[in-house]
Parts: C-alpha cells; structure tokens; sequence
C-alpha cells in the first residue's frame, strides 16, 4: 500500500496501529536501553491513544512487531505493571508524543506517512521523536504499520474487557485448584488514609495494608469472584495484606514496588509512583477480623482450602501410623 496518495481513513474504516521497538545496545552504551511503542490512529483524524516504555530489562525486546495488536498492547501494559521500566525515561517519551499530537503541522505529517505506508519517512520521524528522550547516537528502531476495521477494532476491545459468563463455574474451580497449587500473583492497589495513614516512605516488611484486587483484565474478575470480593455486584471490598517486600529506587522518579501476601498462595504487586502518598494500615478494631479467605471468602475457595487441610491431615496421621507400626515390627523382630 506504500505510495504518494493521502488516504483518508473515514474512507474505508480502518484503525491503525504503529509499533515500534528500538534499543540502543549495537555500540558500547553507557547504560544499554530498550522500547516499545504503540500508537493507535482511528477515523477521527487524531491519534486515539499511544502508550510505550523504556527499560533496562532486556527481555522488554523479546515480543516481535508481527505480533497482533491486542497482544502488543497487553505486552506493553504488562511490563509496566510489573514496574520493569524507567519512569523518568517513559514519562520523557510520553511528553514528546503528546507534543506529536497537539502539533498540528507535525501530526499531519505524522497521519499522511502511516496512511500511506511511507516507512522511510515514517522512521526519520520516530526516530527523532525518541532520540529527545535518550539522546542515542547509536539508536536503532524497527517500525510496524497494521490495520483492522473499525468493527474489528471495538469488538477485540469489548471481548478482552468483558468477562467470559460461560463456564463460570468450571473456570473458578479451575482457579482455585490453581491456587492450592502453585501461587498467584495479582494486581492491586493500596487504601489511602490521608490523614491517619502511614507514608509509603516508611513502610517496612510485616507492616499490614488495607488494599483493592483491582477488576482491570478478565484474569482479575475471576479471582475477585473466586475469593468472594464482590459487593452489590460492585468491587468495593477492602481486604488486609502483609507487605513482604519493597522495592525502590534512590531517583525521585522511580516508583515503588510493594509485593504483599494476601492469603495462602495468593499475592498481590503494588506500582506506585507517588511518594507522598499515606496508606491505611489494618486496624482488626474497624476493619473486623482476618477470617480465612479474604474475611469469609467465597463458599468454593473455603471449601478447596478445607479440603486441602483435610487432606494434609490424613497424611500427616496416615504417616504416623506407620511409623508407629514399622517401630513396632522392628521391636518385635528384634525380640523374638
């Protein structure tokens, strides 16, 4: 589709995508970085939306531009959830894309390259758009261009949003199988107590927060239903947690990285930015007691969990017993 011609994209309704990703590791760096970006232009003559990250984690590099766009874009989104991503670095790119898209002459020329398939033209410009905010010499940039239909577009979105009603049941069981199993990691974000709170700065391990399972991806709703965190249909259940870890920066921009344990092999990862912010401690007083399964929880989790500790216990008396009987062959051989 590459050519001279200006493509309206009211005209055949696309969406399109730009991926990009680029490091700077072919010379010997100081410091050696790696990106992601995605832009998304739809048939209102505006860039929709962007989102990107720069890191020193060199697996940010793995996922190939080929890979569809909803699998991008989660890619993306999940990296920086996990907090594997310059802060200060990233929020410099953002700035420069919004200056991208508030320029109108430049995002002109910006819309008329994608349309048009122009990569050459496409990449000069990209590449002066990251280059502001990693002054790189040695920068290298791969660019992607793909397109959907509108209809394509919004129904990926709406599938990946809307969690899946068939099966429900089987997927919960499924899940707290799962949990009884190996450990689950979800995302969550903390109360905040501005006046009575404690200062995200002097939190240490052993400390319990009050913290929200947020309801983000399908992934987290499931869980929220599994463990009984609903309320009125709506998620605005508080639960108590032990800060296990933290992690941190010396940078002002770095954020924080809180790992607590909510429950027996269920986990939940904090991502904040703010440092000024103060948390609410759990107070057993007005927050109630620390039940099993998140105060209570749902009636299929505290079954798993009963029947894990039944089974646990079977074992544990099934080993004594014989332990006890082979003590008492041993005698009797012995004494014969």
């Amino acid at each position: 589709m590459a050519g001279s011609e200006t493509i309206d994209i009211k005209a055949d309704n696309r969406v399109l995508f730009v991926k990009v990703r680029f490091n700077n590791t072919e010379k010997d760096s100081e410091q050696k970085l790696y990106g992601q970006l995605f832009l998304v232009l739809t048939n209102s003559y505006s860039l929709e939306s962007f989102n990107g990250l720069i890191s020193t984690f060199s697996d940010t590099y793995d996922i190939e531009l080929h890979t569809n766009w909803d699998k991008y874009e989660e890619f993306i989104a999940e990296r920086k959830w996990k907090g594997h991503f310059s802060l200060n670095l990233t929020n410099t790119l953002s700035t420069y894309l919004e200056d991208l898209k508030n320029d109108k002459q430049l995002y002109k020329f910006f819309y008329t390259t994608v349309v048009n398939y122009d990569y050459n033209k496409l990449d000069v410009l990209l590449y002066d758009i990251i280059n502001k905010a990693l002054h790189e010499k040695s920068l290298i940039i791969e660019t992607v261009i793909q397109e959907t239909t509108q209809d394509d577009y919004k129904a990926t979105r709406e599938m990946r949003n809307k969690p899946q009603e068939s099966d429900e049941d089987a997927d919960l069981e499924a899940k707290a199988d799962k949990i009884m199993n190996e450990k689950v990691l979800l995302e969550v974000k903390p109360v905040l107590a501005p006046v009575k709170g404690k200062p995200i700065y002097s939190l240490k391990t052993g400390d319990i927060i009050m913290i929200r399972v947020l309801a983000n991806t399908q992934r987290q709703v499931s869980y929220i239903k599994l463990l009984g965190l609903e309320l009125d249909g709506r998620i605005t259940v508080p639960i108590a947690a032990d800060i296990i870890d933290i992690k941190y920066g010396t940078s002002k921009f770095d954020a924080y990285e809180i790992t607590v344990k909510i429950d027996d092999n269920i986990y939940g990862k904090v991502i904040e930015t703010e440092r000024q912010i103060k948390l609410r401690i759990y107070d057993p007083k007005t927050d109630g007691a620390r039940l099993e399964g998140f105060f209570g929880g749902s009636k299929l989790y505290a079954k798993k969990k009963k029947n894990d500790r039944v089974t646990k216990a079977f074992i544990m008396v099934l080993s004594i017993f014989l332990t006890i009987l082979i003590v008492v062959i041993l005698y009797v051989f012995f004494t014969w």
